[in-house]
């Protein structure tokens, strides 16, 4: 009976070691998992602010950082160690974002009939809208520019960018916040993340849900006369896995002589645009085509703009427009599946 009492002794203590064992065991694991959750990253980039939110067990600040430092030291034209400051410098030395960029740039440039240009630059100066610029733009003065604007006055050789004039400059402005979500995106994708938002300076990509499980919503807001980008109030909420990118003529703008100067300039004829469209939403396959759409939908106009969007697989438009003082919205046909207010 001891003996007994004695095996049933060891067998209970060694139940018990086994119990402690898997709970220390179990407490081990889950100190040394980091629990996922979402995540907010925010700060300052292309000269404009960026806000990433995604759910993932580790803060990638410092990877988003330095991906977005890479589009910036290719494409900023306010940083003057970047391959586009260099190459308007004199060089013709290009990099990988550089290339796929341009590549976009000269596909959106056929589209639109040369509505959307990075040639554009000298033209932005000229207006005042650009680094260090001083308004000077007389009829002589723009007549003297738009010799060395052009897409088609620049190429590419054996990946290396050849001008036709030194003069020609570049700016990917209106195509490089798109890039940079793109950019982002990929990164986010590779680390099997399924729900973000990815937000510079107002052009998204987002994909999945958030905290509550809800897909995400995307507001397009109403345009006013709003240069400090106060007002919030929304024309529509769209909502699904997008990649989306707004142009609008309602925030930079200055007058001269009691003319309105617009900031989207058209680079076929050297002048601001002056057609009635105030602002432009684009959904396309990727944030990079919808930014460089965008703007060239501001420049096209309502109705180019609509023609040029129906016949492009995976894009859809949404215009605001301005009629008699009263705003207006034109949607492509396939606009709607994405609104959800």
């Amino acid at each position: 009976m001891a003996s007994l009492n004695s095996r049933n002794g060891r067998i209970i203590v060694s139940a018990i070691l086994l119990v402690i064992a898997v709970v220390l065991f179990v407490m081990y694991e889950v100190h040394q998992t980091p629990r996922v959750q979402y995540i907010a990253n925010e700060g300052k980039v292309f000269g404009t602010t960026y806000h990433i939110r995604y759910e993932f067990a580790e803060n990638l600040q410092e990877s988003i950082g330095a991906a977005m430092q890479e589009v910036d030291n290719s494409l900023s034209a306010f940083n003057p160690n970047s391959t586009i400051s260099k190459i308007n410098e004199g060089s013709t030395q290009t990099d990988a974002h550089f290339l796929t960029v341009f590549n976009k740039s000269a596909e959106i440039y056929r589209l639109s009939d040369g509505a959307f240009d990075i040639t554009v630059s000298p033209l932005i100066d000229a207006w005042g809208f650009g680094r260090n610029a001083q308004p000077s733009a007389s009829p002589e003065v723009i007549d003297s520019i738009l010799c060395f604007v052009g897409f088609d006055k620049i190429r590419l050789e054996e990946d290396q960018l050849i001008k036709t004039d030194p003069r020609i400059s570049l700016n990917a402005s209106a195509i490089a916040k798109g890039y940079g979500c793109d950019i982002v995106a990929d990164l986010l994708d590779s680390k099997g993340i399924e729900n973000y938002i990815i937000e510079i300076g107002g052009e998204v990509v987002c994909k999945g849900h958030n905290e509550k499980g809800e897909a995400w919503r995307v507001g397009v807001n109403t345009p006013e006369d709003d240069p400090a980008g106060i007002n919030k109030e929304t024309q529509a909420i769209v909502s699904g896995n997008l990649h989306l990118a707004t142009s609008g003529n309602y925030r930079q703008f200055y007058f001269e002589d009691g003319i309105r100067r617009s900031h989207t300039i058209d680079p076929r004829t050297g002048c601001p645009v002056s057609n009635n469209l105030l602002s432009a939403t684009v959904i396309s396959s990727d944030c990079m085509t919808a930014d460089g759409l965008a703007t060239a939908c501001m420049v096209m106009g309502l109705e180019t703009s609509i023609e040029i969007i129906e016949e492009l697989p995976n894009t859809e438009c949404f215009l605001i427009y301005d009629e008699d003082g009263e705003h207006f919205v034109k949607k492509s046909s396939g606009f709607n599946k994405y609104i959800v207010k």
